[in-house]
């Protein structure tokens, strides 16, 4: 199958999950905007897929964004509820915009225009959401909402069985998708998790079920399952916070372990991670003598996901 994908970014590390593998066809990204958006494209080259490369959670990627006459769609498959949602979309779409708007004059008086942005969740977890449910960036704000007015939302779309019947009878595709992730769901209890993958393929090609997009890529869709399957199982043991806590601490003590001197240039390190240290920041870090400080800096910088939230943090210590 021929499918034209212009990635912005050039990071390869990293493993697709089942959704991204079968919605980077083409053909199946078209039914599946067309199913939520009531249109009727049929010409797959009317459909561009823009998609980060270096957007990575845990090396495995599991969204795919759509750019089809000026709407930019990023979809995704979750089967934990996260309330930190709209803020992924909002630097995800940052990040997007800014290789969008590459060679454009945003500084001039010109009103320089972008596509509308949709963020579209489908979720199977276990939590009861009923048909749908939307988050908003504004839950995050500390403040609430009333003096920035800026927002964000994600629609959450409830793919597990008896839900959004009439979505699913209009994109057969994402109906099979859930069917397929439903049965995995249901045999991992039961026996031993490969098997579980191997029989639920095998039941749905049997079935129909994805028939073709399986029996080809047969391989690739149980490695990228069994593979996303143990990433959730390292959360589920030992909890994300706890993971990220854990990863966060290691990069900290790694840095910690060479000269005390050395502690403010292995913060400026870790935050380089984040993107440029701004001038200020920068001399502020390297003027610092207090060693007490400067550990807990680095542990900041360890954990911070940005230039931005390792500032929130200095401040507020």
């Amino acid at each position: 199958m021929n499918t034209t994908t212009d990635y912005i970014g050039t990071n390869k590390g990293y493993k697709d999950r089942l959704f991204r593998l079968l919605f980077t066809e083409k053909n199946y990204g078209l039914d599946l905007y067309n199913a939520l958006n009531h249109t009727a494209y049929r010409n797959t080259e009317d459909l561009e897929i823009k998609t980060l490369e270096d957007a990575i959670w845990m090396k495995m990627k599991n969204d795919v964004a759509y750019l089809i006459r000026d709407i930019l769609s990023l979809y995704e498959h979750q089967s934990t509820m996260n309330p930190n949602l709209p803020v992924r979309g909002l630097l995800y779409f940052a990040d997007m915009f800014r290789g969008l708007l590459h060679g454009k004059h945003i500084y001039g008086t010109k009103l320089v225009s972008l596509p509308t942005p949709v963020y579209i969740v489908f979720y199977n977890g276990d939590q009861e959401i009923g048909e749908e449910k939307w988050l908003k960036l504004s839950d995050a704000f500390i403040h609430g909402n009333e003096q920035s007015k800026m927002e964000l939302q994600v629609q959450i779309l409830n793919i597990n069985n008896g839900h959004n019947s009439q979505l699913m009878e209009r994109c057969p595709v994402l109906k099979e998708y859930a069917i397929l992730v439903g049965k995995v769901k249901s045999y991992r209890g039961e026996m031993n998790f490969e098997e579980a993958v191997k029989r639920a393929v095998d039941e749905c090609i049997e079935e129909g079920i994805l028939r073709e997009f399986l029996m080809t890529r047969r391989a690739e869709v149980m490695n990228s399952i069994l593979t996303e399957y143990n990433e959730e199982q390292v959360l589920a043991d030992i909890g994300q916070e706890r993971y990220e806590e854990g990863k966060a601490e290691g990069k900290a003590e790694g840095k910690a372990e060479g000269k005390a001197e050395g502690k403010a240039e292995d913060i400026l390190d870790l935050l380089g991670e984040c993107g440029e240290v701004p001038v200020a920041l920068k001399e502020i870090i390297l003027s610092e003598k207090d060693s007490e400080t400067l550990k807990r800096w680095l542990k900041f910088a360890a954990r911070a996901d940005s230039i931005e939230t390792f500032k929130n943090r200095m401040r507020e210590t």
